[in-house]
């Protein structure tokens, strides 16, 4: 009677270990299983930074007993994973009733995911492969976004007007990054132009977080990449990567403040105030990083940009962003 209900509980925490909820839960998990018994006083809150994939189960349920090796064999495959983290609630417990309850678990096994204290179901396939594939899935996309509260706002602060979203060295996209980037290392004071800066994130696609639904941006790829190549007179051949019907954003955009904070910011290590700011660009298909080695135009950076994700070819761009600001300035000296 159970079979249909199946959410599985994902939660983000650092305030939580294997080992502390092993010692203080109750269940059938625990020790090598790699999977941790969670309760009431040991259970992932707002404030956590993990994530976690949890299983509210009862021991007497035939199909939490059929599907307690994926959920093992899932800890096991993931203990090394810093980030995530695998957990089971016994349900059939006195003291854990009340928790069950809070989460709405009313039939078993219930699967859910919570993130920074936000609750999604799972309803998937009961196996490891599927399980699995949904945390990392999950994962790469918390991380695609970018940004987080414990990132250092800087100058994008604003979640109703800025595009570019704030970063750090614990929240900053990597090779599991579903997303192309470009990203800036800064200091306050030094960040000249900002605001184009936030504008080009806005014509690559990038929405501030909290914009009404109604106001953002319905537009294609193709027709993102067409304005752009336009508006900073692009004139390069179309490269390797093509830009089609998907309303994703050509690249995320994302700053590192190093200067926001009494720490220096792990990305920021090495390098002086001479240095920045830097610009990056990473290309999540072919997994490389370029770094933008000159000094800030917002045509030369634009140019760069869509060379190195290969939406136009490589070389043309460059020229052609040159040859327009040669332009500009002679007409500015007429």
């Amino acid at each position: 009677m159970f079979r249909s209900l199946l959410p599985i509980l994902l939660v983000s925490t650092s305030h939580l270990s294997p080992v502390s909820a092993k010692k203080k839960c109750p269940g059938h998990f625990g020790g090598k299983t790699n999977v941790a018994n969670l309760c009431e006083s040991h259970f992932p809150d707002k404030a956590s930074e993990k994530i976690w994939f949890i299983k509210f189960y009862a021991p007497w349920c035939g199909h939490c007993n059929s599907m307690k090796q994926a959920w093992m064999d899932l800890g096991k495959e993931l203990k090394d994973d810093k980030e995530i983290g695998i957990g089971a609630v016994d349900c059939d417990n006195e003291g854990n009733k009340p928790l069950c309850g809070k989460y709405g678990v009313q039939g078993f096994p219930t699967i859910k995911a919570i993130v920074a204290g936000k609750t999604k179901a799972y309803n998937g396939a009961r196996e490891k492969p599927a399980f699995k594939q949904y945390i990392l899935d999950l994962k790469a996309k918390r991380g695609s976004k970018g940004g987080s509260a414990k990132c250092a706002k800087g100058i994008f602060k604003s979640t109703l007007k800025d595009s570019v979203l704030p970063l750090c060295a614990k929240h900053f996209p990597d090779e599991k990054s579903k997303f192309s980037w470009v990203t800036v290392l800064y200091e306050k004071e030094k960040l000249e132009k900002s605001d184009e800066f936030n504008r080009l994130a806005l014509e690559f696609g990038n929405e501030p977080a909290d914009k009404n639904k109604s106001l953002k941006s319905n537009k294609k790829q193709s027709e993102r990449l067409s304005e752009i190549k336009e508006k900073y007179s692009v004139k390069a051949d179309d490269g390797k990567r093509k830009a089609g019907k998907s309303k994703d954003a050509l690249a995320k955009f994302g700053a590192v403040c190093c200067d926001c904070e009494k720490e220096k910011d792990a990305k920021c290590e090495g390098l002086e105030s001479k240095d920045l700011p830097k610009f990056s660009v990473y290309n999540h298909v072919s997994k490389k990083t370029f770094v933008f080695d000159q000094k800030y135009d917002v045509d030369q950076l634009t140019g760069f940009t869509l060379e190195k994700l290969q939406f136009v070819a490589e070389g043309g761009a460059a020229a052609a962003a040159t040859g327009s600001a040669g332009a500009k300035k002679k007409k500015e000296e007429l």
